[in-house]
């Protein structure tokens, strides 16, 4: 870093306060102004301060416990990834929310920011405030391609979030039967109900996505199982109006 870089210059831009590593990488990131640093030899872009300042806290968080890493992972600036990595910042510290870098980057679906974060030991059993997993993140944001490395790389596919919510019933809520074969095949329960007794065969009955009810039924879920107000598949799918869902419920 150029002697003519002051951080009290950049700081004065902040709209609140925040560490001057931080800054320096959120503008990166996001492009807030400014985008440029004036040094003895002109204006240059700030990307060109990596390598990363000697001294500079990798570790260092916003007021919300936000990481460079976890802000980088977050935009899928994945060489900016690599350099926070191979500077020795921790993967998988939390925000005050209690998401990772791994989270960020999967419910964004940046999958090769995710491959390098599992490749460097990020936590795939993770869990955020409300209990979601990075998988869980991943399929409600339909990153099918996240969510099948995630899968592949060895996240579980019967984790539950405080509601009792599975993967599998998050994927047939969206309607996205990639991902619901896939869960199938490697082990979730087609029966798995939450907190309220709504099972991924009554979520995707109210959705009306037939092919995953017919998906779901073959493997083994129960069409007579009634959450908690006694209505099952086919009444949610016949209020609706989801005919060809109806046929199969």
């Amino acid at each position: 870093m150029t002697e003519a870089f002051h951080w009290s210059s950049l700081l004065l831009y902040a709209d609140e306060p925040i560490h001057p590593f931080m800054y320096c990488i959120h503008t990166v990131l996001v492009e807030r102004t400014p985008s440029f640093l004036l040094t003895t030899n002109g204006a240059i872009p700030i990307i060109r301060l990596f390598p990363l300042p000697q001294g500079a806290d990798v570790d260092a968080v916003d007021k919300h416990s936000v990481s460079a890493l976890m802000e980088a992972s977050m935009a899928g600036h994945l060489n900016v990834v690599k350099e926070l990595i191979k500077a020795g910042c921790d993967v998988n510290a939390k925000s005050s929310t209690g998401v990772n870098a791994l989270h960020l980057a999967a419910e964004k679906g940046h999958t090769k920011v995710v491959r390098e974060l599992i490749k460097r030991e990020g936590d795939l059993g993770n869990v955020d405030s409300d209990g979601l997993t990075p998988l869980m993140v991943a399929i409600a944001e339909k990153h099918e391609d996240t969510a099948k490395l995630l899968v592949d790389k060895g996240a579980k596919v019967d984790a539950v979030d405080k509601y009792g919510s599975t993967p599998l019933i998050y994927a047939a809520g969206q309607g996205v039967i990639s991902i619901v074969e896939l869960l199938l095949k490697r082990g979730a329960d087609p029966n798995h109900a939450d907190s309220t007794n709504i099972s991924s065969l009554i979520v995707a009955a109210s959705n009306g996505h037939t092919a995953i009810c017919k998906t779901l039924i073959d493997k083994g879920a129960n069409v007579t199982y009634v959450q908690s107000e006694n209505v099952d598949a086919l009444m949610f799918a016949a209020s609706r109006g989801f005919v060809d869902t109806c046929k199969v419920s």
